[in-house]
């Protein structure tokens, strides 16, 4: 976890943009906008916890956090999604995989794909 909350945001915004990116052509492909909603909603509620609250609970975060964090978030975003008017998926388990599948390449992402990019990190290493 990044210790600003500009540095959160920054880092949140940065592992979003090819889930995004890949819903969106599956927006298109299928005329659903549901898909590319459900990653804005994610993206939101997101920023929201890391400006409004996750300063506040979390100091230092292990690994096993990253999960946890992501289980509190899915719950949000699926309740928000089922609650909202206009997100409409042909089944409860599409949402599901969506936001699963967009965890899994944000933390590839994050893990994998910045690290190489950022060339302080290089230097800290």
């Amino acid at each position: 976890m990044c210790p600003t909350v500009l540095g959160r945001v920054q880092t949140r915004w940065a592992i979003l943009i090819i889930p995004a990116i890949i819903w969106t052509i599956v927006s298109l492909i299928t005329q659903n906008p549901s898909y590319i909603v459900l990653i804005g909603l994610y993206f939101v509620i997101g920023v929201a916890l890391d400006t409004a609250f996750y300063p506040f609970i979390i100091r230092w975060q292990p690994p096993w956090l990253t999960f946890v964090l992501a289980v509190g978030e899915f719950i949000l975003v699926y309740l928000a999604a089922k609650t909202l008017k206009g997100i409409h998926f042909s089944s409860d388990w599409i949402p599901i995989a969506v936001y699963w599948i967009t965890w899994v390449i944000a933390i590839w992402t994050k893990v994998v794909i910045l690290p190489l990019i950022s060339l302080s990190w290089v230097e800290d290493a």
